[in-house]
């Protein structure tokens, strides 16, 4: 669960897990290779399994007004 002012209510279908969560700080935090000196496991910065191929972050959640997981 996301709250906040910006965010719009919806039901995602998006699969998540602490490693989304992760992701998203370090995304959202600039946290990459030439600020950490760390390549992390996907050479990105991302470090454990946050640089998983296929994982999704939760940063589409923090801007949608839908389901950003949804068909289409």
């Amino acid at each position: 669960m996301l709250l906040g002012p910006g965010l719009h209510a919806h039901r995602s279908s998006c699969t998540y897990n602490h490693f989304s969560l992760l992701r998203t700080w370090e995304n959202l935090f600039g946290l990459q290779p030439a600020v950490t000196g760390i390549n992390g496991s996907d050479g990105h910065g991302h470090l454990a399994h946050a640089g998983d191929p296929g994982l999704a972050p939760l940063t589409p959640e923090l801007s949608a007004a839908t389901n950003p997981c949804a068909p289409r």
